[in-house]
């Protein structure tokens, strides 16, 4: 019995070990933050059939769903030729058209993402910054952003070299 009992407590830990260790998501639309290289983010996207308009340091996708949206833009951002943020511009419901005066406000779109991010990731939440110590996700106007930390402050340094 006593057994039993044991074995009943290691799996009770174990599966609220692994709940409470779940990490935000950094895999989007199938290239990984902080892993994936400029290359394997062109092919992969490439292979979904986007097209890419180019910047020195990033791949940009122009109208691309993503999260049940339709995004004017989406920047994929490199350091050192290594993905480390994916920021999501100017968000709008498929289907819908300016013309037609038929259209989800831009903040209750954003009001839809923020209470989705929060049932999600509720735990992590800090300052209105999602962040695991790993990855974080926040918002600016008309921006969802996901990025590596530790990269993102390494790019946000180099910004300041020519000083």
């Amino acid at each position: 019995m006593k057994s039993i009992n044991r074995i009943i407590s290691l799996v009770l830990c174990l599966a609220i070990g692994i709940g409470v260790n779940a990490q935000i998501r950094k895999t989007i639309m199938g290239v990984t933050i902080g892993v994936s290289t400029k290359s394997a983010v062109f092919n992969k996207l490439t292979n979904q059939g986007y097209t890419f308009s180019e910047e020195p340091h990033a791949l940009n996708i122009i109208d691309a769903e993503y999260a049940g949206y339709k995004w004017k833009k989406i920047k994929f951002c490199y350091l050192n030729n290594v993905l480390y943020k994916v920021e999501f511009n100017d968000p709008s419901v498929p289907g819908e058209s300016y013309w037609s005066g038929n259209v989800t406000p831009r903040a209750t779109i954003f009001e839809n993402l923020s209470y989705s991010i929060n049932n999600k990731y509720k735990r992590y939440l800090t300052n209105g910054i999602y962040s695991d110590g790993k990855t974080q996700i926040r918002f600016a106007p008309g921006q969802m952003i996901y990025e590596n930390i530790a990269m993102a402050k390494k790019a946000g340094n180099a910004m300041y070299d020519d000083l």
